[in-house]
């Protein structure tokens, strides 16, 4: 039997127009009317295999004769249309409602089906069959009051009923025998450990009755299937639920076909709940081979027990119930329908298209109708509702990328304020807006790590992402992908140069995701070529993106980004600003407000954006969005006060009223709280309240969220779940705490808390002595679980060893996370890793201090600072006196020597140099000795002592070949020809050049051959005059200099070689060759190089005579030569400015610029 209710849909859309009470008075009348049509089903031995809204599926099984049966169910047919022919009204406070049946009769076959979830511990169930479906037909052909039989039915019960034919099925009259016996029915008690598989067990447990609820109901519609096709779904449904909640309702087949009703909201409300419901149904299409029909609302509804005492099932009913199946049943296959107040909170989330408003049956007005296409961007994980106010902020960051729709670089914009005063929502709205819906730009999104800060980490997580390489999978199936994707993107790269550029650094973009391979330029260079190929390997990628589509560089909390990220933002700028093809890129940075500000943020910014608080306005919508409804004046004056103005915490605020269950909703005042007088249950100051609010979690929870927040903002599920223990069900434990918007997944590896600030209490408010015993269990966790690729984790493993006080591993981990930092010239990192090494290195254990302090010196060196490597070698030089270590003290003094060196205090350097001779012969071999001799020679060389200098090379290029150390024996000979070039001997100098080149290219050194080139060059063109000869091994140098990516070098023999064009007549050739060092110093910082590429493209303009260029390029030159203070440079750019001023016969100012020269 199935019957259709008429009336329902009109009480429905009547009723809920009077909110709560509305909802209320219809739950009465629900129960009211379904409690006879229940009782009447089971008085004939029928059972009710479901309720769906406004119809019931009856089932009434043939254990006897099927002319009994049929009877049995005809007469419960009958019964219940008299019962409602003579009592059809029903009148309430707000009017008066007439129901009537509809009821279609069949006999037939039916199958029914318990289909589990593969874990066993959920459940759901199905009933089909001819007689399913020939109920469902036969209740079409029915108007109100009538009752309608198949021709089957017709066929068993013959003489026994009047009939009238009604096309293919028969409308019953009435009885020609006597009516059958009601049956007698007794009911078993609820089985708790059977039902819990079905329904929640807090729905069957609480025993409430009904509440009102904000609920998203989805409506699903499938084609038919096969028994396993429909236990595959069904699995699919299952695991879907455990990641987004929801409650998974049966499987019902009738008049929508093959349909399931699922809904967010009851019994269990989370603060995403439309999210959820439209990220379900998306990942269920994209599971299924089949079409996935679909109709979402958001409406207040009733949660509770639809049918009678006898027989219920928990649900919810009301508008949106009604609404997403009528959009069900009328979407094209395939098609997701959601209605207006869906598209509204998330069209910034999801990409929604309006499809014009339509009528439906049972609603008097017309239903603005949208179609859900597709996820926007991963960015929107953590945001749900809308944002309030920003109208002008936003409209400031439209106008700011209005470069990008004319392909140029629309510069930085950083969007600064008060932690959870929006920033990240701001950006997050914008990028969601509808101008990207018609402009197509991709969003590259950089995160960066609050605690660590390790070296390049927002570009390596990019790059993760970019390049979809995921933890767990095998390094050649890693590789494929990688190369793949930079092959594709090679391959559509119009920029020929660009896409050479990002060929030659794909082993270095590879290096930062943790690829490498043997014999990779990448594996050939030094640490500090290694470092700036890294820089130029993700600024070549992002720009050949931007030649596809208008990229935006997103860099969310830049005041906790890493020093050497910072370096790139710095060069990545100057390279878009510098570079002859302009690039469709913007970068927005977002920046917390938080003690001393950040230098470099001022530096990068071309345009500002402060967040101050919302207005009193917008907050009032901010909580009314969040509640569902307005809010009293008394509550919104007590959230403003509490937020000042803080969105975050204003939400925080009101979720904590929540929780403690004292908010109340009143038809004239909104929603206000019950209790006026626990005004001292609301903390008095934001951590107060987000304590409050974990200490509202389950404890097991509670306890999950504390472990977890030692690891970060992010972690990874898997690292918790070691922690945690094998005994606990992380998984529950972490749905649950996604429920109570805690964490939000951003993949299988990774979630986030959904504030900093969330993670900081949960932090902050556990005991110091707890902290430090979590802090030991992520240590081991970490250990365990990456025990194969530890290298990777140096730092944070160092970091939770010193939190947990494990003074020997932080010792360790320290010491090994700055040599693998100072191995990829990330210098600063590795100062910051060698001081925590010392300060947890044994007090009396001064050997292992020294070697520590001994690699932070060469660091200091490195990052020319000077100071700190003069105090450092003090103390080394006090401790070796300690220890009496006569190696120890040499090595000071070559470290003395070395530091005097780049002082150019070249006569210290070599008395340094001259007492660490007094050394052990181990000492001699090492890298260190075998350096401080090459600075020795160097040093004679920068003073002038020719024959010295060459003395105490051709001794030192002997020691390395005793050692059989080819690539300090190529360094040798190079030094070995720039000291036969001063004493104006080119055959000699010509030998030297060319024994290092050999050496250098037996070894794949690309730097020395490079160098030697460039060397061979300089002798062929300065003592030589072979220019043509000169211009060969410049070219060759250039080439190889653009291979290891030093551009430094680069833009010097690109100045070199314009020489040489000039000397050979090719002024146009030495005009583009300075043009290209003056770009490339420009871009790479290049001061010296910039200015003398000046100088000399002013002397070629006037060579040709083009006077004003001649003029213009002069006064740069002047200008930066004054801002370097290079004299000599200052000198030879007022000459040629002199030049310049004759060619325009402005004879007074050329005689004044010849006598400042």
């Amino acid at each position: 039997m199935f019957l259709d209710l008429s009336g329902f849909s009109t009480m429905t859309d009547t009723l809920m127009q009077h909110g709560q009470h509305g909802a209320e008075v219809l739950a009465s009348l629900m129960h009211g009317v379904f409690s006879p049509l229940v009782e009447s089903i089971f008085e004939y031995g029928g059972k009710i295999v479901s309720f769906a809204g406004d119809g019931i599926m009856a089932l009434y099984p043939v254990e006897g004769d099927e002319k009994s049966t049929a009877l049995h169910a005809l007469a419960s047919a009958w019964v219940i249309q008299q019962r409602l022919l003579e009592n059809p009204d029903r009148r309430t406070i707000y009017g008066k409602f007439t129901f009537s049946a509809k009821i279609g009769l069949t006999i037939g076959f039916v199958t029914w089906k318990i289909l589990r979830s593969n874990d066993g511990e959920s459940a759901t169930y199905y009933f089909r069959g001819s007689a399913v479906d020939d109920s469902a037909r036969a209740e079409h052909q029915a108007s109100a009051g009538e009752i309608i039989l198949s021709q089957r039915m017709k066929d068993y019960l013959r003489d026994d009923v009047r009939t009238r034919p009604v096309g293919a099925f028969y409308r019953f009259i009435r009885f020609r025998v006597a009516m059958p016996q009601k049956t007698t029915n007794e009911f078993p008690p609820v089985d708790l450990n059977v039902s819990k598989v079905f329904m929640p067990k807090d729905v069957i447990m609480d025993g409430v009755r009904g509440e009102f609820r904000q609920i998203a109901n989805l409506f699903l519609r499938i084609p038919y299937l096969t028994d396993d096709d429909l236990k595959n779904f069904v699995n699919v449904i299952f695991e879907l639920r455990k990641k987004y909640g929801g409650l998974v309702t049966r499987l019902d087949f009738g008049d929508k076909g093959c349909n399931m009703l699922l809904l967010w909201g009851a019994p269990i409300a989370y603060e995403n709940d439309i999210g959820r419901t439209l990220n379900f149904v998306l990942d269920l299409q994209d599971k299924m081979d089949f079409p996935i029909t679909a109709g979402v609302t958001y409406y207040i509804a009733h949660a509770g027990y639809l049918g009678s005492e006898m027989c219920e099932e928990y649900t919810c009913y009301g508008w949106g119930v009604n609404l997403a199946s009528r959009f069900m049943m009328n979407a094209p296959d395939g098609e997701i329908w959601v209605d207006d107040r869906v598209a509204r909170r998330v069209s910034q989330r999801f990409a929604i298209d309006y499809l014009g408003s339509q009528r439906f049956k049972g609603f008097a007005a017309e239903q603005k109708v949208h179609v859900l296409r597709h996820r926007k961007m991963e960015l929107d994980v953590i945001y749900q509702g809308e944002m309030i106010g920003r109208e002008d902020e936003l409209n400031r960051m439209e106008k700011f990328v209005e470069p990008l729709w004319q392909g140029e670089f629309a510069g930085v914009l950083t969007v600064s304020g008060d932690a959870g005063i929006g920033k990240g929502r701001l950006v997050h709205e914008f990028a969601s807006s509808g101008l990207f819906n018609l402009k197509n730009v991709y969003w590259a999104n950089f995160k960066a790590d609050q605690i660590l800060r390790q070296s390049f980490n927002p570009l390596r997580g990019w790059l993760f992402r970019y390049f979809s390489s995921l933890p767990g999978q095998e390094a050649d199936e890693r590789k494929s992908a990688f190369n793949s994707k930079l092959d594709h993107l090679i391959a559509s790269t119009s920029d020929v140069e660009l896409a050479s550029e990002i060929d030659r650094t794909r082993s270095f973009l590879g290096a930062l995701i943790n690829l490498h391979w043997d014999g990779s330029l990448h594996e050939m260079l030094d640490a500090e070529a290694r470092y700036n190929n890294t820089i130029h390997s993700v600024t070549a990628l992002i720009k050949a993106e931007s030649l596809r589509q208008p990229v935006i560089f997103f860099l969310d909390d830049i005041q906790f980004v890493d020093q050497d990220t910072l370096a790139f933002l710095s060069q990545f700028k100057r390279s878009l600003q510098t570079d002859k093809r302009p690039h469709p890129i913007a970068i927005i940075l977002t920046f917390r407000k938080q003690g001393e500000s950040l230098p470099i943020v001022d530096e990068l910014s071309d345009e500002l954006i402060s967040l101050g608080g919302i207005s009193e306005r917008g907050m009032a919508k901010l909580v009314e969005n969040i509640l569902g409804g307005p809010a009293s004046p008394e509550l919104m004056k007590l959230v403003a006060f509490r937020s000042e103005g803080n969105p975050y915490f204003a939400g925080q605020v009101i979720r904590f009223l929540q929780d403690e269950n004292v908010l109340q909703y009143d038809n004239e005042m909104g929603w206000s709280r019950v209790d006026r007088s626990r005004d001292t249950v609301l903390p008095s100051d934001i951590r107060a309240l987000l304590v409050a609010r974990l200490d509202n979690l389950p404890r097991a929870v509670k306890s999950a969220v504390h472990t977890a927040s030692v690891l970060g903002r992010e972690f990874n599920p898997n690292v918790l779940s070691q922690m945690l223990g094998s005994e606990s069900p992380t998984s529950e434990l972490i749905a649950a705490a996604v429920r109570d918007s805690i964490w939000s997944r951003i993949d299988e590896n990774r979630y986030i808390f959904h504030h900093g600030l969330l993670r900081d209490a949960a932090y902050s408010m556990q005991m110091r002595a707890r902290r430090q015993e979590l802090h030991v269990l992520a240590l081991n966790a970490l250990e365990t679980f990456y025990k194969h690729e530890s290298e990777r984790y140096y730092a944070e493993l160092a970091y939770h060893a010193e939190q947990g006080e494990i003074r020997s591993k932080a010792q360790h981990y320290y010491s090994m996370a700055a040599k693998t930092s100072a191995s990829l010239f990330q210098n600063m990192e590795s100062v910051e890793y060698f001081t925590k090494a010392l300060a947890f290195t044994r007090f009396d254990d001064l050997e292992a201090q020294f070697d520590l302090l001994v690699e932070r010196v060469a660091l200091y060196s490195r990052l020319a600072m000077r100071e700190q490597q003069l105090s450092d070698m003090d103390t080394l030089e006090q401790w070796a006196g300690q220890l009496k270590d006569e190696d120890r003290l040499m090595k000071v003094m070559m470290l003395r020597s070395s530091y005097h060196y780049f002082a150019s205090n070249y006569q210290e350097s070599i008395n340094f140099a001259k007492q660490a001779e007094a050394c052990s012969e181990a000492l001699s071999n090492t890298d260190l000795a075998l350096y401080t001799k090459i600075i020795w020679a160097t040093a004679l060389l920068r003073l002038g002592y020719m024959d010295e200098a060459m003395k105490r090379c051709k001794s030192t290029l002997e020691h390395v070949r005793m050692l059989r150390n080819r690539v300090e024996e190529s360094r040798i000979l190079n030094i070995m020809g720039l000291i036969a070039l001063e004493q104006k001997e080119p055959s000699p100098a010509k030998r030297y050049f060319s024994e290092s080149l050999e050496i250098a290219r037996e070894v794949k050194n690309l730097d020395i051959e490079a160098k030697a080139l460039n060397n061979l060059a300089n002798a062929e063109s300065t003592l030589n005059g072979n220019f043509p000869l000169a211009r060969r091994y410049y070219e060759l140098s250039y080439k190889l200099s653009l291979e290891i990516g030093d551009h430094k070098q680069t833009s010097s023999i690109l100045g070199n070689l314009g020489y040489v064009a000039g000397m050979l007549g090719d002024i146009n050739g030495a005009r583009s060759y300075q043009e290209q060092s003056l770009q490339m110093s420009r871009e790479f910082g290049n001061l010296y190089q910039e200015l003398y590429s000046l100088i000399n493209l002013s002397a070629l303009e006037g060579i040709v005579n083009s006077a004003e260029s001649a003029r213009q390029t002069a006064q740069m030159a002047v200008e930066l030569a004054q801002k370097v203070s290079d004299r000599t440079a200052q000198a030879w750019a007022m000459l040629y400015l002199g030049h310049a001023h004759l060619l325009r016969n402005e004879s007074k100012s050329a005689r004044d610029a010849y006598n400042e020269s």
